[in-house]
């Protein structure tokens, strides 16, 4: 089992396309299909269900998935690390480099609008970046990336440093545990949420009571958006106790979570969606760099950007 290998299964998974994949790594469909049925073969499970209309992610894929998610940021943190202790040469090739986190569908967002640009509308390959949860400023600090992508809660506080750029705007999802008393229910309008917050307070935990809700009150819709920047802002946290074992732990299933509808990709699959109705709260995810950044291409990027609007 390669890291290369590993990469492209992580693209593959998140883009649901073996094609879409080869584009963003620059190889071919064959080198995609043959790299993931190696990986298959030494894993001895179907990684993916394919035919000729679309790829779908197995069960058994989706728990490696939530691991390589981790891993991939782990190691291209590594990797950054030996190039500034000298261990490592620099990246010989220019390349455009683009900072996203594997835990949201920005990626796949950003994939979809670059797709429709023939591959030399840069002057040099764009290449993604994954740092860990929360340090996407520090990935743009180091060099390590010209954009990152953020919500715009995150970023906002760095606004003397950073230009921004709206990619996506997202409405918040309501996901609940097994033993949530909202389980099972398909909808529930922003009014009645609300009044429940005061009323269920000990049912939006996070771990144990590690990390509690209760004491936030939310009386309107910009409250409940506020909760789900400050969800969104812990999952570093959550996340380890989501995957334990691929399963969820007892104190989890009586929690209830708001989140951007992006961020469900695999980790949540075992809470049920309750759709909101009403006016519903969102979150920005924004591209963002270095107001003296000077790279001749990321003006043509944000071309791109502007098109798909």
């Amino acid at each position: 089992m390669t890291i290369q290998q590993l990469e492209y299964f992580f693209s593959c998974a998140a883009l649901f396309s073996f094609n879409k994949a080869a584009k963003i790594h620059y190889t071919s469909p064959s080198t995609i299909t043959r790299q993931i049925a190696s990986l298959e073969q030494e894993l001895g499970v179907r990684l993916f269900e394919r035919n000729t209309h679309k790829v779908t992610v197995t069960e058994e894929g989706k728990h490696l998935f939530l691991r390589v998610r981790t891993i991939i940021g782990e190691m291209s943190q590594y990797r950054d690390s030996l190039v500034l202790m000298g261990k490592l040469p620099p990246d010989a090739k220019p390349r455009f480099r683009i900072a996203s986190y594997t835990s949201d569908n920005m990626y796949r967002k950003l994939v979809d609008i670059l797709q429709a640009f023939p591959s030399d509308w840069l002057s040099k390959p764009y290449h993604f970046i994954f740092p860990k949860e929360g340090e996407m400023v520090e990935a743009l600090e180091d060099g390590a990336a010209i954009v990152g992508i953020d919500s715009a809660e995150a970023v906002k506080k760095y606004g003397d440093t950073y230009e921004t750029k709206l990619l996506h705007r997202s409405p918040f999802h309501l996901l609940v545990g097994q033993k949530h008393p909202l389980h099972g229910a398909s909808s529930i309008s922003i009014e009645e949420l609300i009044a429940r917050f005061n009323n269920y307070a000990d049912f939006i935990p996070i771990g144990a009571g590690a990390l509690a809700y209760s004491q936030i009150k939310i009386h309107n819709p910009e409250d409940l958006r506020t909760l789900g920047e400050f969800t969104i802002s812990r999952l570093p946290q959550i996340m380890p106790l989501l995957g334990r074992a691929g399963l969820v732990t007892a104190p989890m299933d009586n929690m209830m979570l708001l989140l951007p509808r992006e961020l469900e990709l695999f980790d949540f699959v075992h809470f049920h969606p309750v759709r909101l109705k009403g006016d519903v709260p969102t979150t920005d995810y924004v591209l963002f760099w270095k107001k003296e950044n000077a790279d001749p291409d990321l003006p043509r990027f944000l071309e791109m950007i502007d098109y798909n609007e």
